[in-house]
């Protein structure tokens, strides 16, 4: 059973993540974009949280473990590599992005906002979420890649189209999302296959081209 203080909690989270998605940190007016919209009292707020600030690392740190969770379940239950080919087990991993954004698109929007936050604090809380992502694609790409490739690279390269396909999905209508989520990943899965065979270690001492 949940109680009165953890209800209250999600619903100052809940109403935060919609008001700093939509409005931004500085945007964002804790009582009128967060409080009177969760129904919660100015005290009640700061029996749980210490401030706004707190309020917003909060709600990035508990998005870093669930999305923990999700890529956990995701890599446990996904296609294996002795049961698939590479299409199928890029376009899982690709989908799993795009599940995660369901899961909380509100979270996507406010990351890509405070990415370059200037609190030093939330910016920190940023990267948390941010550098799970990086870990996740990494692992997914070490089981792709063959020998040659320059793993550094393609990780830059594909969490870059990380960036721009979260972008494209997140401007399509909420309800036609899933219906449209794995053209999207398979898409992408194709496109990142069909790159990384160009993308070879260089030699050591070699930065670029001749």
């Amino acid at each position: 059973m949940t109680s009165r203080g953890e209800s209250t909690r999600a619903r100052i989270l809940d109403a935060a993540g919609s008001a700093f998605a939509r409005l931004g940190y500085d945007g964002a007016s804790l009582t009128a974009d967060i409080l009177e919209p969760a129904a919660v009292s100015t005290g009640s707020f700061y029996h749980q949280f210490p401030s706004k600030r707190a309020l917003l690392t909060a709600l990035l740190d508990e998005a870093t473990d669930n999305l923990r969770q999700l890529l956990d379940g995701g890599h446990r239950s996904g296609p294996q590599p002795d049961a698939d080919g590479l299409l199928a087990r890029a376009t899982a991993g690709w989908n799993l992005l795009l599940l995660a954004v369901d899961a909380a698109p509100d979270i996507a929007l406010v990351v890509r906002r405070e990415a370059h936050n200037r609190d030093p604090e939330i910016r920190e809380a940023v990267a948390r979420f941010n550098t799970l992502q990086r870990e996740a694609f990494r692992a997914r790409l070490e089981e792709l890649t063959v020998p040659g490739v320059d793993l550094d690279a393609v990780s830059r390269v594909v969490g870059a189209l990380a960036v721009g396909l979260v972008e494209e999905y997140l401007a399509i209508e909420p309800e036609r999302r899933s219906a449209e989520r794995d053209r999207l990943a398979e898409e992408a899965a194709r496109f990142t296959l069909s790159g990384m065979p160009g993308m070879g270690a260089r030699p050591a001492g070699r930065t670029g081209g001749d």
